[in-house]
């Protein structure tokens, strides 16, 4: 490393920081599922979800019921709740145990476009989703304040689903499936500790570490080892050569990546300035945390550069 290590707070983020739509079934029983990506638990208390359908290309895009959430509906940090079609409103749904019955119906099919608006107490815009196979407006009832771009055009498929943690308003932030997984999260999804360092190759490095579901104020360490002696993810510790293993007895200090604790929303995100790091610099690297007095994750094997 050349000189002191200067770094900055990184506060931008595509990593999904609210409540989100994650899934929506367009089967036998159709549904919208929720997911509260944020730090603390979320009350849904009168949260709305709007829909719209659209049966085939020469019929526009139609109104549907509107879905309010029963008060005292409370989401945990990591929290799923599937709305389920049909049945008596709050009572149990069948889709799994986060599921909840609306009592109302959704005429959703597997090759119909479906748009999904979900609306806070306060009717402010909160997420979006359009499975719009027809072409014709992207977004045609999109939000004040809410951002939608690209088509999810996929025609056949009972699944629209959510395909990573981050929420970039994106068509390409969902898949169309054949089976759906209520109650779950979705294949590309992660759970634990989620670790990534990148470079622009100027001598600079960006660093975030995440957890989910949210874990603010939970010790970690940042294990690092030279892949100049031990291949990528091949060490017999955690993935990490053993010359890592003194990291274990830094001092714990505030943003270190080496051994710090995660902030008010469960992550550390450092960036270090062009010119701070060694261009030969190479390292690989796994995050650990300490739940409860013990040992939780690993995160994934990180690579750098």
């Amino acid at each position: 490393m050349r000189g002191a290590l200067t770094t900055l707070i990184l506060s931008s983020s595509l990593w999904a920081q609210g409540v989100v739509i994650n899934e929506l079934g367009t089967g036998v029983q159709d549904f919208v599922e929720l997911v509260n990506f944020s730090a603390a638990p979320a009350d849904l208390s009168g949260w709305t979800v709007t829909s719209y359908f659209r049966a085939t290309v020469q019929t526009p895009l139609v109104p549907e019921t509107q879905v309010t959430i029963p008060a005292g509906t409370v989401l945990a940090s990591g929290g799923v709740l599937v709305l389920q079609e049909q049945g008596t409103p709050g009572s149990p749904g069948t889709l799994g145990p986060c599921s909840s019955f609306t009592g109302s119906n959704w005429t959703w099919s597997s090759s119909a476009g479906v748009e999904v608006v979900l609306r806070d107490s306060a009717a402010q815009g909160r997420d979006y989703v359009y499975r719009n196979p027809f072409g014709g407006s992207a977004a045609p009832h999109l939000p004040v304040g809410l951002a939608w771009s690209g088509t999810l055009a996929a025609i056949v498929g009972d699944t629209i689903a959510r395909n990573r943690n981050e929420d970039t308003h994106a068509a390409t932030d969902w898949i169309v499936l054949n089976a759906g997984s209520p109650c779950s999260l979705n294949s590309g999804q992660w759970t634990g500790l989620r670790l990534e360092i990148s470079t622009l190759g100027l001598g600079d490095a960006s660093y975030v570490l995440r957890s989910f579901p949210a874990l603010p104020g939970v010790e970690v360490w940042t294990l690092y080892s030279a892949i100049d002696h031990v291949p990528d993810g091949s060490g017999p510790f955690l993935g990490i050569g053993l010359d890592a293993l003194p990291q274990l007895f830094a001092p714990l200090l505030s943003a270190s990546p080496f051994h710090s604790v995660l902030d008010s929303v469960g992550e550390i995100r450092l960036a270090y300035p062009p010119g701070t790091l060694l261009p030969s610099l190479a390292f690989e690297a796994v995050a650990v945390a300490l739940l409860a007095g013990l040992p939780y994750g690993p995160s994934n094997v990180v690579s750098f550069p």
